[in-house]
């Protein structure tokens, strides 16, 4: 059974913990199970995902996140990537997911 879900306030914080990333699926429960972004049962989050959960499912404070990350992801990369591919890179791991949102501020 589901408790109620933590509210967090920037991807920073929900990101702290590095059990609350994951790669592969916007969300999954405890057992990696893939599920919705607002579940209940949602134990982590990819980049996208997170937004979605910090921010608001499909909420222009999601978008707007998700745009500045994309936008360093550019600059950083040289080209454009989307922000779902560079999460799920074989070998990223959460300090860089992490040091992403800090030097963002999302």
């Amino acid at each position: 059974m589901a408790g109620t879900p933590k509210t967090y306030k920037t991807l920073q914080e929900l990101f702290a913990e590095q059990s609350h990333w994951t790669q592969g699926s916007a969300a999954k429960n405890g057992s990696g199970t893939p599920v919705d972004v607002d579940s209940p049962y949602a134990a982590c989050w990819c980049l996208v995902g997170g937004a979605h959960r910090v921010y608001g499912l499909h909420s222009a404070a999601a978008n707007a996140a998700l745009d500045k990350l994309r936008a360093r992801l550019r600059e950083v990369a040289g080209y454009r990537v989307t922000t779902s591919d560079w999460n799920d890179e074989r070998g990223r791991t959460h300090a860089e997911v992490l040091a992403l949102v800090t030097e963002v501020g999302v």
